[in-house]
């Protein structure tokens, strides 16, 4: 999700007067005509045939940093992301009269095309170049979450929020992240506040969803979760959620049903690892369960949560210095990424271990 009000440059063309006065060689006039069919061709949605003239300006005028940022633009659009990448970077190389827009549009492609640390790096440069772009400060907290650290995205979001107060994007991420911090209340109050926004976002009813079953509302959370799905059917996440809060209302085979869906939807994702992991685990099937949570820590070797979980599943399973091994790590990071209500259940389960008889 994106907020960008990025469309190609457009130029200037008195053509015929300067033609006319003899200004303009026919290189230039053919430049100028094939740059004007590329905002054309952008406008009307074929962005194919907008790269293709935008390279026929580049081709005439290899400095035009103008066209090589309309190219990326378009190529964008195209799902050519590695090209469009190369297009800003070299608009950028040629000092164009307007960087801002172009890092932003950089930061863009490289976080589509899964170049997340670059990606937070441009949008940081980004705002050094306007410390007043709402929609950068809201990219770089959406990644910066994504990057488990939570602190920096609260930061990040309350910026996106003071600047332009109805982003309900930034919402969405500050929800999520106040929600990691234990700030229940608060949490549900800007994913509330996201919805009456954007009522068909699905990521903001996954969320709330999350709030209302952490403040043990299971019904609630669940008719969020559905909500979502709704809303977009693909979100593996909002299965995983859903299939987490009907094991623990005890409907085991259809929270079975929904954490292995969200797996078929997202195998890549470690939080449908993870939410397979604690169904198996609440059923005792230790084998499987230990299975899909070491996939999920393979997967994001810094998810404390499958670090916790992975844990306990071993301790179970009488491999307690593993199970010990995975629990300190959990505690370690959960502490690093400010997630203090799982740091809070990481320590508690520590201390049970350690006052267990042997």
């Amino acid at each position: 999700m994106r907020y960008s009000s990025n469309r190609p440059i457009p130029g200037v063309f008195i053509l015929l007067a300067l033609a006319l006065a003899g200004l303009l060689q026919a290189p230039r006039l053919i430049s100028s005509y094939q740059f004007q069919q590329g905002l054309t061709s952008y406008d009307e949605g074929d962005y194919q045939q907008s790269a293709l003239a935008f390279r026929q300006v580049i081709k005439h005028e290899s400095d035009n940093a103008d066209a090589y940022y309309n190219l990326g633009l378009a190529l964008s659009q195209a799902g050519d992301l590695d090209q469009a990448i190369a297009a800003y970077q070299k608009s950028l190389e040629l000092t164009p009269k307007n960087p801002e827009d172009i890092h932003f549009s950089l930061g863009n492609a490289l976080q589509n095309r899964g170049r997340h640390d670059e990606a937070i790096a441009v949008y940081q440069e980004t705002i050094e170049l306007n410390p007043l772009s709402a929609d950068a400060h809201t990219n770089l907290a959406g990644l910066l979450y994504q990057r488990d650290d939570v602190n920096g995205a609260i930061t990040a979001a309350r910026k996106a929020i003071e600047l332009k107060p109805n982003n309900a994007e930034a919402l969405v991420t500050l929800g999520a992240a106040l929600l990691d911090q234990g700030h229940l209340e608060q949490a549900s109050t800007r994913l509330k506040r996201a919805i009456e926004l954007k009522p068909n976002e699905a990521m903001a009813h996954n969320n709330l969803g999350a709030a209302l079953s952490q403040q043990k509302q299971a019904d609630k959370a669940i008719a969020q979760y559905q909500k979502a799905i709704e809303l977009d059917p693909k979100l593996a996440i909002a299965h995983s959620n859903l299939g987490l809060v009907l094991s623990r209302q005890g409907k085991q085979t259809e929270a079975l049903t929904k954490a292995e869906q969200a797996v078929k939807l997202d195998a890549k994702s470690p939080k449908s690892h993870y939410a397979l992991g604690a169904v198996l685990l609440a059923q005792n099937k230790l084998p499987r369960a230990i299975s899909a949570l070491k996939r999920a820590v393979a997967l994001s070797y810094h998810d404390a949560e499958a670090h916790f979980l992975l844990g306990v599943a071993l301790y179970e399973d009488r491999q307690e210095p593993k199970g010990i091994e995975h629990l300190k790590q959990a505690k370690e990071l959960s502490k690093a990424q400010g997630k203090v209500s799982l740091t809070k259940q990481v320590e508690q389960v520590l201390r049970d271990i350690e006052g267990a008889p042997l």
